[in-house]
């Protein structure tokens, strides 16, 4: 057997708002909201691409996806989360 080792980021604990979406306050620059996508995470698998906000069937959601291709929905006013859907992407 050979030598393994195993690569990761370094982070204890939940690595608070890595991996996360941030709502901040315009005027203050507080934070607002967060929802962290997977607490943790130490393979860089963030979800980094463009949120989309969309307003149907009288809620107001957030729509994120990531490395992972699930596509996350979050209430934009609140940061609560609401479903996730895979796309089926991964092997």
């Amino acid at each position: 057997m050979g030598c393994e080792k195993i690569v990761a980021r370094g982070t204890n604990g939940d690595a608070l708002y890595t991996n996360s979406t941030l709502a901040l306050d315009p005027d203050t620059g507080r934070i607002t909201w967060y929802y962290q996508h997977i607490p943790g995470e130490t393979h860089d698998m963030d979800e980094v691409f463009e949120s989309v906000l969309v307003d149907a069937g009288g809620r107001q959601s957030l729509f994120k996806m990531g490395k992972i291709g699930v596509l996350w929905e979050l209430d934009r006013k609140t940061g609560k989360f609401l479903n996730a859907f895979d796309s089926g992407t991964r092997r």
